[in-house]
């Protein structure tokens, strides 16, 4: 049986996204995210830890997207 990986990310835009079209012909879309997370340590306290994910989108998505991601603005990546 195949193994299979998914991973979601929510959070929030980092920078606005920079669009560029290589050689290639089709789009590129890339930006950051930044994403949250609380946990529990030893002492019973609650630090945040905020972790940053590079995202790149191609092609068709990449145009769709290049109006609607902006700095702050909440995200969600499947």
């Amino acid at each position: 049986m195949n193994q299979l990986n998914s991973l979601i990310l929510e959070g929030n835009v980092v920078n606005d996204c920079v669009i560029t079209e290589p050689k290639s012909g089709f789009m590129v879309c890339r930006f950051q995210m930044g994403v949250e997370r609380f946990y529990k340590n030893k002492e019973n306290e609650m630090p945040k830890e905020i972790s940053y994910f590079d995202i790149e989108c191609y092609g068709m998505m990449a145009e769709q997207l290049s109006s609607k991601i902006i700095k702050g603005r909440g995200i969600r990546v499947v």
